[in-house]
C-alpha cells in the first residue's frame, strides 16, 4: 500500500462534509432569497395600498437602491 494516500472511507468522510456543508449552504441561500421576495412583495403590497400617500418617486428610488443592493450581494458571492 501506498504511504500518504488517502483511504477510500477518508475519501467518503471528505465528500460526505463537502456535500453537507453545500446543502447548507444553499438552504441558507434559498431563505436568503425567499426574504428578498418577501420583502419585495410587502413593498409591492403597500404601493398598490390607496391608503398609502407616497410619491412615485420616493418609491422608484427605494426599489432602484434595493435591486442595487441585491446585485451587490450576488456579485460578492
Amino acid at each position: 500500500m501506498t504511504t500518504g494516500a488517502t483511504s477510500i472511507e477518508e475519501q467518503l468522510a471528505q465528500m460526505n462534509e463537502a456535500i453537507t456543508k453545500l446543502a447548507r449552504t444553499m438552504e441558507e441561500n434559498d431563505l436568503h432569497i425567499a426574504t428578498l421576495v418577501n420583502h419585495l412583495e410587502v413593498q409591492h403590497d403597500e404601493k398598490a395600498d390607496p391608503k398609502v400617500d407616497q410619491p412615485k418617486e420616493e418609491t422608484d428610488e427605494k426599489e432602484k437602491f434595493l435591486v442595487e443592493k441585491a446585485e451587490e450581494k450576488l456579485e460578492v458571492d
